[in-house]
């Protein structure tokens, strides 16, 4: 496979999986917000989150901690998309060489399908399992390359 070949692979699997990160974020965020679907499903238990706060301050109440905690990972997904978008189209050579972010990403990735394994619910296990797997094969298709050769302007 020529290095020109493995580049734009490694291109496209990541702008898919930074892609299916911002479909998640909106998403999250939407839900949160604008449905119910991130809300439990028994009134009762709504109103106990609502009523109950927590150790560390009482002003902190369960509901505002759930409805915070959802949004700022929803806008954490948004921000890490579009990142690494950006860094993909406006500056691909830097990037596509960038091997520090790029597992900072993998691993932040990483921590996320092992927290949706342990705790959360399979589908986003498996909408982040899915851009690990895009991300760690782009960045295994061009870890043979030259990444120490000096950019040109």
């Amino acid at each position: 496979m020529t290095t020109t070949l493995k580049i734009k692979l490694f291109r496209i699997l990541w702008s898919i999986g930074s892609g299916i990160l911002l479909i998640s974020g909106v998403m999250h965020v939407y839900g949160i917000f604008f449905s119910e679907d991130l809300s439990p499903n028994q009134p009762s238990l709504i109103d106990g989150m609502k009523n109950t706060s927590i150790q560390m301050d009482p002003t902190g109440t369960i509901w505002n901690l759930w409805i915070g905690f959802h949004a700022m990972f929803g806008i954490c997904l948004i921000f890490m998309a579009l990142s690494i978008l950006y860094l993909l189209f406006r500056y691909h050579e830097l990037f596509s060489r960038q091997r520090f972010l790029q597992v900072l990403t993998i691993l932040t990735i990483v921590s996320f399908v092992w927290i949706g394994y342990r705790y959360l619910i399979q589908d986003f296990l498996i909408g982040m399992s899915i851009p690990f797997l895009l991300f760690i094969t782009g960045f295994f298709l061009t870890s043979r390359w030259k990444i120490n050769k000096p950019l040109t302007d």
